[in-house]
């Protein structure tokens, strides 16, 4: 295992999209081959999986960043979030990310976090949580990372849905996001009427 690991820390280093995509790659097919391993297992690899990515992430570049968020995609596609919440966690880790100092990288990690789509209604605390977070950033002064975002945001969104007997469930409601951003907007327009640039 170690040896595959120096492989995956070698290949990263230099910065070449193939080198990456060999990466990704592996790297996916260890975390859904993990599915079955021990708990002692799981906590080795996602030690030294966690170390690793996160030095992946703070180096994303443009041509980089599809690959791993392939990789994410791939190794969590139907896949039961019970079996995958290791990977869920780090994605989820990856939203206050204080790494992210471009606006490249800043877009890259939200490419990667939108991969969550992939367990769509079976993960509502994740989406919450996402939504919540999303609704206070959708004012950056940047239109690139407003608009993954926006993106991220109305995937969030897909899956309010309302069950028979009127039963809702804990999914983020369309109806109080829209609210919420109706009034940052109105709050937005009376301080530029009462101060104009």
């Amino acid at each position: 295992m170690e040896q595959l690991y120096m492989l995956i820390h070698e290949k990263t280093k230099e910065k070449q999209n193939g080198s990456h995509r060999v990466a990704a790659e592996i790297v996916a097919g260890m975390i859904r081959g993990s599915k079955y391993w021990t708990i002692e297992m799981l906590d080795e690899l996602w030690k030294n999986l966690t170390v690793f990515l996160n030095e992946v992430c703070s180096n994303l570049s443009s041509n980089t960043y599809s690959c791993w968020g392939s990789c994410f995609k791939y190794a969590m596609e139907n896949e039961d979030p019970r079996r995958m919440y290791r990977p869920i966690q780090f994605l989820q880790s990856l939203i206050n990310n204080p790494a992210a100092i471009n606006i490249s990288s800043v877009t890259s990690l939200w490419y990667i976090i939108q991969q969550l789509d992939v367990f769509k209604w079976r993960v509502p605390s994740i989406w919450r949580y996402i939504n919540d977070h999303v609704k206070k950033l959708l004012h950056h002064s940047f239109t690139a990372i407003r608009d993954r975002m926006a993106i991220v945001l109305s995937i969030s969104l897909i899956f309010d849905l309302t069950l028979f007997h009127g039963e809702a469930i804990r999914q983020p409601n369309i109806d109080q996001t829209v609210d919420e951003i109706h009034e940052q907007l109105h709050r937005a327009i009376q301080i530029y009427e009462e101060k104009p640039l």
